[in-house]
């Protein structure tokens, strides 16, 4: 059961997202998925309801195994955001008045 649901739960995440984005299991029963140019907050919500949506069906699809999942985000900024705001930061700092 294990095996058959690990695919099949796959397949399901591979479907929605972009050809674009990068998805793949980190092993066990782990996955993950990396989406760059986001619209916003909206979208990434609509993603992650989505996602609780597959979990759902699969799961649901092996009622004799006690399944269940979980969802994290994590947003970041380009590095060159970082690196912009940095020079800014040190440029401020030492301005001679």
């Amino acid at each position: 059961v294990g095996d058959k649901f690990l695919v099949s739960f796959a397949s399901e995440i591979r479907k929605n997202f972009r050809g674009s984005d990068v998805v793949g299991r980190i092993g066990g029963d782990e996955f993950f998925a990396l989406m760059k140019n986001v619209s916003g907050d909206e979208e990434v919500e609509k993603k992650a309801k989505a996602l609780l949506e597959v979990i759902r069906k699969v799961c649901g699809d092996y009622p004799q195994a006690p399944l269940s999942g979980s969802i994290g985000i994590l947003f970041t900024i380009p590095l060159t955001s970082l690196i912009c705001a940095w020079i800014y930061t040190i440029k401020k700092r030492t301005k001679i008045a």
